[in-house]
Formats: C-alpha cells, sequence, structure tokens
C-alpha cells in the first residue's frame, strides 16, 4: 500500500534501486504518459517509483529501439516503417535515414517519397535494395545503395539526385517507368554481366556518373528511351548498348570503354546519337548500324555529322532542316566515307551541316539518315538526329 500516492520517480540504466537522481511530482497514484528525455537508443532503462513515505517500489524495465528513419519528428525503427507511414496520396513526404540499415524495402503505389539518405547506407537483403511499383514516385539523395543483384527495381517514376549505387548485378532495373537521374555515381565494383542500368521505359541522367565493369547502359525494347547529359560512362565490355529499337541519346559527355565497344546496337531500329561527346580514341570503337556523333563547329555556324552506319552501303544522304519549319526547305548533304579512329573498321559517313544554307536560322536543327543499301535500291529512312545551333 502506497502512503499518499507517489510523489518522486527515476530512471536508471541500473538494476540497483537509486539511492539519488528522483524526480518529484505531484502525488497521485500513477505516472500516466510520462515523457523522459535524453535517452540512449538500444538501451535498457529502469523505472522505479517512491511514495511520501519513502518506499521505493521494484523496477519495471523497458528497453529503447534504434531510430533507422525519420519523417518530421516521429521516428521509426526501421526504413520500412517510415516508408509505410508515408500516405498514398501523391505529396511528397520527406523520410530521413538516421542510421545504415540492412533491409530491403518497397515503395506502394500512390506514394510520393523524397529519400534522403543522409550519407547512410541501405543494403538490401533479397535481389533487390529498392523497390519502387507502379504510380509511385522515389527521389534518392545523398548516400549509398547496395543491392545484392539489383539496386533498384523501377516500375514506376525514380528521380536520382546524388549518391551512390552499388551492386553485384544490373544497378538500375527500369521497367516501362521513368527514372530521372541529377549527379548520382553508381559504382559497379565487380565483373559482372548484367549492365549496370538496364531501361525498357525512360532513363534521364544529368550529371551522373557510370563506373561498370560490364555494361553501362542498355536500353531495349520499342518504346525505351535514355537520355544522359553532361555526364561521365566508363565500362569494360560495352558502355552503350541498344536493343529492340531501344533509343539513346547522349549530350555533353565522356564515354570511355576498356573493352571492345564504346556504342553497339542490334541495327534495326535502335539507335544512338552522341552529341558534342569525347570519346577518346583507343578505348574501343562504335559498331554496327543505327550510331551517329554530333559536334558543333566553327563558333555554331555549323555542324557535323559522323554516322557509323552500314559501311558497305551503297550511300549515305543526310536531310536536314530547322525543326520549327517542317514543311520549309530541306537542304540534302551527300556524305563521304571518311577515316575516323573511333569508327568500325576505321571509317564513318560524314558531312557538315552549314546555318548558311539555312538562312542562319538559330535553334533546333533536325538531321535524317538515310541509306541506301546497294545501287538501284530504295533510300532508307535509319536514324533521326536533333542538334541545336
Amino acid at each position: 500500500m502506497w502512503a499518499h500516492g507517489i510523489n518522486q520517480y527515476a530512471v536508471t540504466t541500473s538494476s540497483t534501486a537509486p539511492t539519488s537522481g528522483w524526480t518529484s511530482i505531484t502525488a497521485t497514484t500513477s505516472l500516466g504518459n510520462t515523457t523522459v528525455d535524453g535517452l540512449v537508443q538500444n538501451t535498457t532503462y529502469y523505472v522505479w517509483v517512491k511514495d511520501q513515505a519513502g518506499n521505493v517500489s521494484a523496477a519495471k524495465s523497458v528497453n529503447t529501439l534504434v531510430a533507422v528513419a525519420q519523417i518530421g519528428t516521429t521516428l521509426y525503427a526501421s526504413l520500412q516503417g517510415a516508408i509505410d507511414a508515408v500516405p498514398a496520396n501523391n505529396v511528397q513526404t520527406v523520410v530521413t535515414l538516421l542510421t545504415d540499415t540492412t533491409e530491403s524495402i518497397g515503395i506502394a503505389g500512390g506514394k510520393n517519397v523524397y529519400l534522403n539518405l543522409n550519407g547512410k547506407v541501405v543494403t538490401g537483403t533479397q535481389d533487390y535494395a529498392i523497390y519502387n511499383d507502379n504510380n509511385a514516385t522515389l527521389t534518392l539523395s545523398g548516400g549509398t545503395v547496395i543491392g545484392n543483384s539489383i539496386a533498384v527495381i523501377n516500375s514506376g517514376t525514380t528521380v536520382m539526385v546524388s549518391g551512390i549505387l552499388q551492386n553485384c548485378g544490373a544497378t538500375i532495373f527500369s521497367t516501362t517507368s521513368h527514372i530521372y537521374w541529377y549527379g548520382m555515381v553508381i559504382d559497379m565494383p565487380i565483373t559482372s554481366t548484367p549492365p549496370v542500368v538496364f531501361n525498357t521505359g525512360v532513363f534521364s541522367m544529368t550529371g551522373g556518373t557510370i563506373y561498370a565493369s560490364g555494361e553501362a547502359l542498355q536500353t531495349t525494347g520499342t518504346n525505351a528511351r535514355s537520355y544522359v547529359s553532361n555526364s561521365t560512362l566508363y565500362a569494360n565490355y560495352v558502355t552503350v548498348f541498344n536493343n529492340n529499337g531501344g533509343i539513346t541519346s547522349v549530350s555533353n559527355s565522356v564515354i570511355h570503354s576498356g573493352g571492345a565497344y564504346v556504342a553497339n546496337t542490334d541495327g534495326n531500329s535502335s539507335g544512338i546519337v552522341f552529341y558534342n561527346c569525347s570519346i577518346p580514341a583507343g578505348e574501343g570503337v562504335i559498331l554496327n548500324q543505327n550510331i551517329a556523333r554530333v559536334y558543333t563547329t566553327t563558333a555554331g555556324s555549323e555542324y557535323q555529322v559522323e554516322y557509323f552506319g552500314n559501311l558497305s552501303a551503297n550511300r549515305v544522304d543526310f536531310c536536314a532542316y530547322w525543326t520549327a519549319d517542317f514543311n520549309g526547305t530541306k537542304y540534302w548533304y551527300t556524305t563521304t566515307l571518311s577515316t575516323n579512329a573511333i569508327a568500325n573498321n576505321g571509317k564513318a559517313w560524314v558531312a557538315k551541316i552549314n546555318k548558311s544554307n539555312h538562312l542562319n536560322h538559330t535553334g533546333a536543327y533536325t538531321t535524317l539518315v538515310y541509306i541506301t543499301p546497294t545501287a538501284g535500291a530504295t533510300m532508307t529512312l535509319v536514324l533521326q538526329i536533333d542538334t541545336t545551333i
């Protein structure tokens, strides 16, 4: 029987009853919802109460959890727990990672998550580290994501602002979906067959870096599109590969290959365009049809097109026009088969598009590449190139 109720309590890390450190309260029969600040995560605490006669209770123990993630002022014991708390109303919610965590997380449709990795590491326990579902939006920033096979599977929309992705297989697997990438670094530190980015949807990268032991970027499928700008790509096999109708545009970037090929397509309807890109000679070749490099020259008054396509064709012609005036004058350029250090068999079809031929219009130009495979054959459109001068 407590004499006149509880009037003091203490919280300790020792199971021995305290002789000091008591906190006085108004006499009561229960502590109720009492808040104690300054506790340490992952620690066992003992709670004691004392009545006015000085009687001390037996201790009640409680374990504090490790806060892994945070939304506002609310702490969560796992990253998935914080993700689950995000409402499925397509309104962006910031989730901050507070410590390294080993778990694979899923983001359900309707959720819009800004995941501030906060310099910490997410290591997946399944084949993937992060799965972004249909109609879900994920923004990644400022940390490292490591997958056992795939770091990020994207079926919705993923925006990568900064940070590092590492894994043992394809770092990003993008289905019929959108990935936007700004300043992210992908590091494939071990030998692996899958490409670092396997895209069958829409992939956009600005200011990022890919380090690949195999392929860096593969774009596959009729509706697949990849857009890379102001970035650096390294690969030990194929840096950029397109397949089954995929289209890739790379601008103002540096493309390295320590393997056989800088770029390769399956021919057919796939295409790759490098615009104002540095492609060092001696680091692999550009192979197969429907690949072109474009760069502006002479203070922006013209641009040169190098088409690394069918070198055995009877002829290749470029049709260029000011994009804003599709029905206006289209100027045809007859190409020459010229020596090129990065072309397969050391050659490429080359022509310069002069702004003066198009009334000196400034802005977007379109160049259509046509192949005539053999003498007397039908001319076929194989690639469209969009350029700004």
